[in-house]
């Protein structure tokens, strides 16, 4: 077991170094809008962001899907240094679709990952050539979803920040326990003895992630939270559970139980990474 650990060891710090060092562990930053009184006609939405150069952020299939007059409208907009997010490209990473899914009566629209601005303003383009340019709206909520009514093209925030800070709580809690168990079975902890304190003390340190995001990111903005605020917290996360661990587990040596948390840590957030980047709406998913 002890040839078994370190070799697990070896290839989780090995494979980390496959994975860009971006805070890439919990929630993504998103912003939703749901459009009200869509046009019968065909029509592409897209996010507003400062770019100074194109970027191939939509796919060579997506870009054949779309209509190429509509596409160019949004690709040719400039506002002041104004680019449409997905059409124009963004040299920071940013999903979505701006042909939208149907949800129910309206259509939807996810915008996510670290290039997501902190001001929100959309721009749309009708198979007329009709464009259309909402006013510029606070960002306040890191996962944030508006109301677009596209007759008069008015931006409303959605309200209910307090649903979406649960529903971000568990689009990280589930993957993390799932992941973090199947290390703590390898490391042959027992489920009986352990399960308890396990759930207990990541239903803690997901409760401060999650209490961290709601409240700095009014103030502070995605760059800052992700790269300069949640580095230092997840560390203090996997010292806290390694503590915990120490105290609580019933079995194995004070080391193994020390070693397990960080190695258990180590692997949910590459997990959770892989899982970001093949599902980029992973969160949205658990709505």
């Amino acid at each position: 077991m002890k040839r078994f650990i370190l070799f697990l060891l070896v290839v989780v710090f090995a494979f980390g170094l496959t994975v860009p060092l971006s805070a890439d562990t919990g929630p993504k930053p998103s912003i939703t809008v749901y459009v009200e009184n869509a046009p019968e006609e065909e029509y592409y939405l897209d996010l507003l962001i400062e770019e100074e150069q194109p970027n191939n952020t939509l796919t060579e299939d997506e870009i054949a899907s779309l209509d190429p007059s509509m596409l160019a409208v949004l690709r040719e907009y400039n506002e002041n240094g104004l680019r449409a997010a997905l059409s124009y490209g963004s040299a920071i990473p940013i999903f979505g679709k701006i042909t939208g899914t149907p949800d129910g009566e309206r259509m939807k629209h996810v915008f996510s990952y670290y290039g997501i601005p902190d001001t929100v303003k959309v721009i749309a383009v009708t198979k007329s050539g009709a464009v259309y340019v909402s006013e510029a709206v606070e960002k306040k909520e890191y996962q944030a979803e508006y109301i677009l009514d596209f007759q008069t093209f008015s931006l409303e925030s959605k309200g209910q920040p307090l649903v979406r800070y649960i529903s971000q709580f568990f689009s990280t809690f589930i993957p993390t326990i799932i992941i973090e168990f199947i290390i703590l079975l390898l490391f042959g902890f027992s489920v009986k003895k352990n399960l308890i304190s396990f759930l207990a003390v990541n239903f803690a340190t997901q409760i401060v992630l999650t209490v961290v995001y709601a409240i700095n990111y009014p103030s502070m903005g995605v760059f800052f939270i992700n790269l300069a605020v949640l580095p230092f917290v997840e560390l203090i996360i996997i010292a806290i559970e390694a503590l915990a661990y120490v105290f609580l587990f019933k079995d194995k040596s004070k080391v193994r139980r020390s070693v397990y948390a960080v190695v258990a840590n180590l692997c949910s957030w590459i997990g959770y990474s892989a899982i970001t980047a093949l599902v980029p709406f992973v969160s949205d998913l658990w709505l």
